[in-house]
């Protein structure tokens, strides 16, 4: 008994599905751990000048602040998940660490930022700001995502918002609490005890479309304030591409973890459908190309 040859038209078909569908809904992402597999993560090391093996091109972390490199390092002590995680310590001055992710994702389609943190001392107002903007750090930069962390009697999570889409100023946002109070109260920023924010943008309306904290949805919190608009500001978000992790400048003696940075896009449902369907062909050919024929 001989099976029969395969069909090359059906084969090519299937083929030219399967490429089309993955033209549709392949991205480029990127995603770190802070872990030695990533790049040249060390600990006890500045975080400066390393380049994660899952950047694009020759992009690097850089220093920001007044204060010195040698406070953001990469640490393993209390680290959120592997053995390695980024250390923001604040010894008086604003500290952090900065990157260009020109390429890491379609700035053009909707994408998903996330990251966790922990606080192993939270001091001052604002022990951590973060940023997905432009390379200029501040609330009158353009800015796809910008927040912080509050510690002390009124902590919370808080991220600033655009009072109108395009607009030219940042209004006061919107709170959110750790630990699943009501909006308006706030418990103390738990030390020791880790958080994942997930924020996904849509750059074409300019407001997030999910949101979730620790897996809890977030999102009517911020569209209660200005619709969820996302701080949009002078219209121009062309390079608005730096991320940032700092320490407030009144956070002295604050240490904060970071770890399990992602930034990716989002597929669209129709892609999705079509990988699907394409998948499903192919396990039938597949199938019936094992099947014998007498």
């Amino acid at each position: 008994m001989k099976l029969p040859a395969p069909r090359l038209t059906s084969l090519s078909s299937l083929v030219a599905a399967l490429a089309c569908s993955l033209a549709f809904t392949a991205h480029a992402d990127f995603s770190t751990g802070f872990e030695t597999t990533n790049g040249a993560y060390t600990a006890g090391s500045p975080i400066a000048g390393v380049d994660d093996n899952g950047l694009t091109g020759t992009n690097a972390w850089s220093f920001f602040g007044g204060g010195s490199s040698s406070n953001v390092t990469i640490t393993n002590v209390g680290a959120i998940s592997g053995a390695q995680s980024l250390s923001l310590a604040n010894v008086g001055s604003s500290v952090g660490a900065t990157v260009n992710l020109a390429g890491a994702v379609d700035y053009t389609q909707k994408f998903t930022v996330s990251f966790s943190f922990t606080a192993l001392d939270a001091i001052g107002a604002a022990p951590l700001f973060f940023q997905l903007g432009s390379n200029s750090y501040g609330n009158t930069q353009p800015n796809w995502l910008r927040g912080y962390i509050g510690a002390g009697t009124s902590s919370s999570l808080y991220l600033f918002q655009d009072s109108t889409t395009n607009g030219t100023s940042v209004n006061a946002g919107t709170k959110i609490s750790y630990d699943g109070s009501p909006v308006g109260t706030y418990a103390a920023l738990a030390n020791d005890q880790s958080y994942t924010l997930s924020l996904t943008i849509d750059p074409t309306t300019h407001t997030y479309t999910d949101a979730t904290l620790n897996g809890t949805s977030i999102l009517n919190s911020l569209l209660a304030v200005s619709n969820g608009e996302i701080p949009y500001i002078s219209g121009n978000l062309t390079n608005a591409t730096y991320l940032f992790f700092v320490s407030g400048s009144s956070s002295t003696g604050s240490n904060i973890l970071i770890d399990n940075f992602s930034i990716a896009n989002v597929p669209e449902p129709a892609s999705l459908t079509l990988v699907l369907v394409s998948g499903f062909a192919w396990a039938a050919f597949m199938r019936r190309r094992a099947t014998p024929s007498f």
